[in-house]
């Protein structure tokens, strides 16, 4: 993808609209610009803490399917790959990630990650982001709009930037309250697509019953929910472990 580095134009008026009701619980990362996502995700990611964060290549060269690197805080030299685009669809996904893996910087990177402009719960999409990861020797990340306003649940001088007071007002008000309650949010909603993605959203409302009359019930649904969940998000699966640990504590069990 060639675009403008983007950054010049920062300090430009933000033009994107307010929320216009009360449910939004993501950013509107698709009415951005091309070049202005780009730079976003950059922004994003030197926020969290990566170093060396730069373009790769210049305009006219090839760039592999990589848009920009950086080294993350746990040292693995990362390559980013945005999409803004009104769907990625599976098949998407692998010529996106077939062509990265084709070139030369697929040996010396440690991470390949695909970020997108829209949500990235898509069944579809996650199976085929599973199967890539099982193909692949290095692991495969995609950061939907759900992530990536995780990622900003605390970065509201990104939110200005980008998106402007409006939404800077919506997600955080002058409250930390305001702040958590977006990091709940969004935290819940990453965890849904792949326990929907697997199948498990009824075991899931199953412990989540149990967990008010037999704490103990509770804490074996969990466990099937964690098991289904950790060969390929650990992450996720670590949530319901704790979840369960909580029930088997309720059941009055103190080593769980």
């Amino acid at each position: 993808m060639t675009i403008t580095d983007g950054r010049e134009n920062q300090s430009e008026p933000v033009s994107v609209p307010p929320p216009v009701t009360t449910t939004e619980t993501e950013f509107p990362f698709h009415i951005l610009e091309t070049a202005k996502f780009e730079c976003l995700c950059r922004d994003i990611v030197q926020a969290h803490g990566f170093a060396n964060v730069h373009r790769y290549g210049i305009s006219g060269q090839a760039q592999e399917g990589i848009d920009f690197v950086g080294d993350a805080p746990t040292g693995e030299y990362t390559a980013f790959q945005v999409k803004r685009m009104k769907e990625l669809t599976a098949s998407d996904l692998k010529d996106i990630v077939g062509k990265f893996a084709k070139g030369a910087m697929a040996g010396c990177t440690d991470k390949f990650v695909v970020c997108m402009s829209r949500e990235a719960n898509n069944r579809k999409l996650l199976d085929k982001l599973a199967k890539l990861n099982e193909r692949y020797s290095f692991p495969i990340e995609l950061w939907g709009a759900e992530q990536l306003t995780h990622l900003l649940s605390n970065k509201d001088y990104l939110v200005r930037r980008y998106f402007g007071d409006d939404w800077v007002n919506k997600y955080f008000g002058t409250s930390k309250e305001s702040n958590h309650r977006l990091s709940t949010e969004v935290s819940d909603a990453l965890r849904r697509g792949p326990v929907e993605a697997f199948g498990l959203t009824s075991k899931v409302g199953k412990a989540e019953r149990l967990a008010q009359t037999s704490p103990t019930e509770a804490a074996d649904v969990y466990r099937e929910v964690a098991d289904g969940l950790r060969d390929h998000f650990p992450g996720h699966a670590n949530h319901f472990d704790l979840l369960r640990a909580k029930s088997l504590q309720a059941a009055g069990n103190p080593n769980p």
